[in-house]
């Protein structure tokens, strides 16, 4: 069970980016809409900026089937 969890950790960690990365581009856009192609792409800095976020919230989410299966595998490995 803690095994497939982890197997879906990237679509975790791209479902929050892609979240992100929307709810600043909408803000950023403001109420009208951005016609300006530039408002439509993430700088570098800030698509590095969100990646590390993703990746912090969605090891969050699943930290705790990381430590069940820690704990699964040292009780094998003393067993």
């Amino acid at each position: 069970s803690a095994y497939i969890v982890l197997c879906l950790k990237p679509a975790i960690q791209f479902t929050i980016y892609e979240q992100l990365r929307l709810a600043l581009l909408k803000r950023r856009a403001g109420p009208g809409g951005a016609a300006n192609n530039k408002m439509k792409q993430l700088s570098a800095a800030q698509a590095f900026v969100l990646g590390a976020l993703a990746r912090a919230i969605s090891t969050l989410i699943v930290y705790p089937y990381i430590r069940a299966k820690v704990l699964t595998m040292m009780k094998m490995k003393t067993a």
